[in-house]
């Protein structure tokens, strides 16, 4: 359970898609990624779960979960952005999604968050989307599954 003043934040990129080459995407953009889940499969590879309605292919950015989200989508983007071509090449999959997917909770359940204009131009000229998922204050970090819908 989260202390009143506590908040933690983490941000995953993720690509899915019926069709994404989820094995190409690492030695395109040079990211391993955190996991892998095939059309068809349990999710996480539990029985007790549904199965992945596409492929997935998740990378949970490496940052301590007190860095804002600003700050964090920054340094990916400067990662991502010096990838482009491999990037763009993953995005011109068919009917392939790329997003910014973003976990953040709070110990009062209250909080908010501000993108700069130039963070959000950033996202978009990568053609990634931005998802929001809010946890409730009871949910550690640890305790929430994050980033497994598909």
């Amino acid at each position: 359970m989260l202390s009143e003043d506590k908040k933690w934040h983490r941000v995953t990129l993720r690509f899915s898609g019926v069709h994404l080459p989820v094995d190409d995407i690492e030695k395109k953009i040079r990211v391993a990624p955190s996991y892998i889940g095939r059309r068809g499969e349990h999710i996480r590879g539990n029985p007790k779960f549904a199965k992945y309605a596409s492929n997935i292919w998740v990378w949970e950015y490496p940052a301590s979960p007190d860095v804002p989200f600003e700050y964090q989508i920054s340094d990916l983007l400067d990662l991502l952005e010096a990838k482009m071509a491999g990037l763009q090449e993953i995005l011109s999959t068919p009917e392939t999604i790329g997003e910014l997917f973003l976990g953040f909770a709070s110990g009062n359940g209250q909080g908010g968050v501000d993108f700069s204009s130039h963070l959000l131009k950033r996202i978009g000229d990568c053609g990634l989307m931005l998802s929001l998922d809010l946890y409730p204050p009871n949910v550690d970090e640890e305790e929430g599954v994050i980033g497994t819908s598909a």
